[in-house]
Parts: C-alpha cells; structure tokens; sequence
C-alpha cells in the first residue's frame, strides 16, 4: 500500500489533514484482476435494467406500474369488507400509492431517464 495525494502523485509520509489517501501500489486497469469479466458483468448489468428504464421512460407504463400497485393493494381489503374496507383503508391505500410513485421519480432521478414531455390533448373539429 502507499499514500497518494489528491493529485495522485505518491507522498512519503501522510498529508497535514485529516483526510488520508490509501491507494494499491499500482492502479492502473491492466493489471485488475477480472478485467473482461468486469465488462460483462457491466453489459449484464445495462441489459438487465433496459426494461426497466422503458418503464421510467414512458408515462402510461409508470402510471401502469403506480396503478397496479394501488389496486393490488386495494383487492383484499374489498375482499375482506367490501367497499367499507376500502374507504376505511384510504390512508393505507394513499401510502401504497405515494410510495410507487415515489419509487418511479426515484427511479428516473437514478437512471438519469426523463419521459417525452406531455403534450396537451389535441382538439378535435
């Protein structure tokens, strides 16, 4: 191990602040062990999250996913006492909703995806 500056020039001894530098001895990508398996991984990873990227990038899909999971949510307190349940269950229900729609502008803030920007409906003569 050797200490690095910010500027990844090696020092001898440790730098006058509190933060420390600890780097291995040689870096470089050539000699890191698994390098093609890394890109695989890397290209397994991408492909892996395509659909879901579709998802965050189309509004009636993730409108799609925020609705399923409310009525998903919704079925068995209908079930369990009809429309009663469900209005009773509303906070629950509000909960469910908020957190999928969280989840979905999470989602888009992480993959960097923005949907088409929406377009006004068109009239008709």
């Amino acid at each position: 191990m050797s200490m690095v500056d910010p500027a990844g020039r090696p020092v001898g001894r440790w730098p006058p602040t509190s933060v420390r530098w600890v780097t291995a001895s040689d870096p470089s990508p050539r000699t890191a062990p698994g390098g093609p398996l890394r890109r695989r991984f890397r290209h397994g990873v991408e492909l892996a999250w395509s659909p879901v990227d579709a998802v965050l990038a189309a509004r009636d899909l993730s409108n799609l996913v925020v609705m399923a999971a409310t009525l998903a949510a919704a079925v068995p307190c209908a079930r369990d006492g009809s429309l009663t349940a469900v209005i009773t269950n509303l906070p629950a229900l509000a909960v469910v909703w908020g957190a999928a729609y969280g989840l979905i502008r999470l989602g888009r803030w992480w993959r960097g995806v923005r949907p088409p920007e929406h377009e006004p409906p068109r009239r008709q003569r």
